[in-house]
């Protein structure tokens, strides 16, 4: 079957942007008055509400957080490598292979 549209997530899927979360998110907490992610590993595989909940995040906080963030990936953006194979997964794919 011939498929006329593939989307695909970015975060964790095209771009492996996890490095860069790393290096951002102790000044992204510090900036909004937020707690520190003190084991990053035991956030893995959490929902997003059970890190916000986790780290005491007032939810009228967070269009502010997601606005910061966004900005700053999209600053970085240059910087935060594909993961492996997917330039050429889309070269298939603009290929129609």
């Amino acid at each position: 079957m011939a498929y006329k549209l593939v989307i695909f997530d970015l975060d964790g899927t095209l771009l492996d942007s996890f490095p860069w979360f790393l290096s951002v998110i102790s000044t992204v907490a510090d900036k909004h008055g937020l707690r520190r992610i003190d084991d990053v590993e035991g956030m893995r595989g959490k929902t997003t509400r059970d890190i916000i909940k986790a780290l005491n995040v007032p939810r009228w906080r967070l269009p502010w957080i997601a606005s910061n963030m966004r900005k700053l990936k999209s600053q970085s953006l240059d910087k935060i490598p594909l993961f492996p194979g997917v330039p050429e997964l889309l070269s298939a794919l603009a290929d129609g292979a």
